[in-house]
């Protein structure tokens, strides 16, 4: 096997872990756990903002378009911490493009190998997740909680197919 493929291996080793562990996340916590991850993400922005516009300040080699980009950033980091339910009502319709694309993998992945005994099971979970993703991308104005509970499906059957495909590679 090339290095190339086992990096493609581990790669999506790693995506199917921690699908699987925020899906279980999504499913204890719904909503609470998107605003959390929300508020972090938006204390890392404000952090790399910050840093870079002391870079700015102190640095001799000065440029406009890093200190426009960290005044940016810094900007969206304090808006996301203030207000975290303007990334919480958009993040089914991200979440539901992310499935689609895995979905759309997975079926391309199962349909290389229809040889192995896992090829059914495969193609119908990548159909399933590609089914969910565009569901969460339609439906996204409904309540939070079903769609943190549908986004926590969704993560852990696209986690568990993503573990069924690489079954496939050994």
């Amino acid at each position: 096997m090339s290095k190339f493929l086992k990096s493609i291996i581990a790669n999506k080793l790693i995506v199917a872990i921690f699908s699987i562990v925020l899906g279980v996340l999504l499913l204890i916590m719904q909503g609470g756990v998107l605003a959390t991850l929300v508020k972090v993400a938006a204390i890392l922005c404000i952090v790399a903002g910050a840093a870079g516009i002391v870079l700015f300040i102190i640095k001799k080699n000065r440029s406009n378009t890093a200190l426009a980009c960290s005044i940016i950033v810094l900007a969206l980091g304090i808006l996301f911490f203030v207000r975290p339910d303007i990334i919480v009502n958009i993040f089914p319709i991200i979440l539901g493009v992310y499935l689609v694309i895995e979905g759309l993998t997975n079926v391309l992945a199962a349909l290389q190998h229809k040889k192995s005994n896992s090829f059914i099971v495969g193609l119908i979970l990548g159909v399933a997740t590609f089914l969910v993703g565009l569901f969460l991308i339609f439906r996204a104005g409904t309540v939070m909680n079903i769609v943190a509970i549908v986004a926590g499906i969704s993560l852990i059957v696209n986690g568990l197919t993503d573990l069924f495909t690489l079954k496939a590679f050994k």
